[in-house]
């Protein structure tokens, strides 16, 4: 295992679980190539109500946080997402390494098709 660090980020579905399933398999995938994953979603959604706006820039300036010492972002889905879009800039302003997971996904896709056939 790298002791490098991954930042996930990106656009990771309509609902709650669909977000959920997609963090987690972004995560997974981090993990079995050799990264340590870090995704705030995943902890933002578990610690505050993102009603609050103290919460909010929180977990904005935690997210920053972790892109600094993260060796590699990967984004999942695109970057249609505000907060998504707002980590690939700052990545891309600390000249981090920004790498897309979506083929991983893809594959992924087609594997749970072929399951259900």
């Amino acid at each position: 295992m790298s002791e490098s660090v991954a930042y996930i980020t990106g656009d990771f579905g309509d609902s709650i679980a669909e977000r959920f399933v997609n963090a987690a398999d972004a995560c997974k995938i981090a993990y079995t190539i050799g990264y340590k994953p870090v995704c705030p979603f995943v902890h933002n959604y578990f610690n505050w109500d993102i009603e609050d706006i103290e919460a909010t820039k929180a977990g904005r300036e935690m997210a920053d946080l972790l892109l600094e010492l993260s060796e590699i972002v990967f984004v999942c889905k695109g970057a249609k997402d505000e907060n998504a879009a707002q980590d690939i800039e700052i990545a891309e302003k600390l000249g981090k390494e920004i790498r897309s997971l979506d083929p991983f996904f893809e594959l992924r896709d087609i594997l749970r098709q072929a399951r259900r056939k």
